[in-house]
């Protein structure tokens, strides 16, 4: 269950149906909550956010170098 950010309702992602018009309905990474329409991305589909955050990692998880010297 996911918890619309704009008015607090619960729904499930999985059980949304994309806009059948939309040109992207394939692939689309937005979700739209079924009560007010507030739309969010789906993180997991979205190959933007996986692409930030494959980069934000690289700078996140890198070793540190330093030695101290005693």
């Amino acid at each position: 269950m996911q918890q619309c950010a704009l008015c607090g309702y619960e729904y499930d992602p999985s059980q949304l149906v994309c806009h059948s018009s939309c040109p992207l309905a394939e692939k689309c990474a937005v979700i739209c909550c079924p009560n007010c329409g507030y739309q969010v991305v789906d993180e997991k589909q979205s190959a933007t956010v996986q692409f930030v955050e494959k980069l934000w990692g690289r700078w996140v998880k890198r070793p540190s170098t330093t030695q101290s010297s005693s």
